[in-house]
């Protein structure tokens, strides 16, 4: 947890999304990442919580709602989406 929360790192026991390595290299919407990791109940909730600066991807805030999660976000093999300060994912490609 603290390695997470106060070193900025990801822990493993996150809650994940795999997604393949086809599909990320066509994008994947960071609103529909939200709602898939359950930080968000539908789009507009999504992209509400965009507007007001509470999302962030690989702990850089997200201020467009159009933005899509591609293989330049992705490190070690996943990416690193937040929503306020407790609730942080993985977005894991799969091989």
């Amino acid at each position: 947890a603290r390695k997470t929360f106060e070193e900025g790192g990801s822990g493993e026991n996150l809650p994940s999304v795999s997604v393949s390595a086809a599909n990320l290299s066509a994008g994947i919407s960071i609103v529909q990442a939200l709602i898939d990791l359950g930080f968000a109940s539908s789009k507009s909730d999504a992209r509400r919580a965009i507007q007001e600066g509470s999302v962030k991807l690989n702990d850089a805030k997200v201020s467009d709602e159009e933005k899509s999660i591609t293989q330049t976000d992705v490190s070690g093999g996943s990416a690193k989406i937040s929503r306020g300060k407790k609730r942080h994912g993985l977005l894991k490609i799969d091989a």
